[in-house]
């Protein structure tokens, strides 16, 4: 990766780190923006995700697995990801790239929790 590539995605993963600090996760809007959940009346795998990713981020993991079971670790893989951009543009290298795999196994993990909530017959997650 190039230094002005890291630099940037770096700086991106900077500002959404940040974001949880200045946005709530009770300030969103209550009502769903999914239109997988308009259509079909069901969650999708990834409803609550950015009010869980938002309630990892301040530290609120309890309120954040309400959410998403996936929260904690979505906040933890940009976390990561940060790290590894700060290394590559630091000049130590920055080793752990982002492989296919990995976007395999997310997807994976995404699909068995959406499988797991609609047999449990979730609706969509309120954790208010």
């Amino acid at each position: 990766m190039s230094t002005r590539a890291a630099a940037s995605r770096c700086l991106l993963l900077t500002c959404a780190l940040l974001l949880p600090l200045v946005v709530s996760p009770d300030g969103l809007p209550t009502q769903t923006l999914c239109l997988f959940h308009w259509l079909t009346g069901l969650p999708c795998p990834a409803c609550g995700l950015t009010h869980a990713w938002l309630a990892a981020g301040r530290g609120d993991w309890r309120l954040s697995c309400a959410w998403h079971p996936l929260g904690p670790a979505a906040w933890m893989t940009l976390l990561w990801l940060w790290a590894e951009s700060t290394a590559s543009w630091a000049g130590w290298g920055g080793r752990c790239r982002l492989r296919a795999g990995h976007l395999v196994v997310a997807a994976g993990l995404l699909l068995a929790v959406w499988i797991l909530r609609l047999a449990a017959g979730a609706s969509l997650p309120i954790a208010r």
